[in-house]
């Protein structure tokens, strides 16, 4: 259970990392306000 949980951790930062570069990258296109895209955390 606890290497299920580690390895889900790993996981779940490397899909926010994923998301905060593809919010990164719509930043840069439209200058939205980053508060609107960091809602959901």
């Amino acid at each position: 259970m606890m290497v299920w949980r580690t390895t889900a951790s790993a996981n779940d930062r490397h899909t926010a990392a994923q998301v905060a570069a593809k919010i990164n990258r719509s930043l840069d296109q439209h200058e939205w306000p980053i508060s609107r895209n960091i809602k959901l955390s």
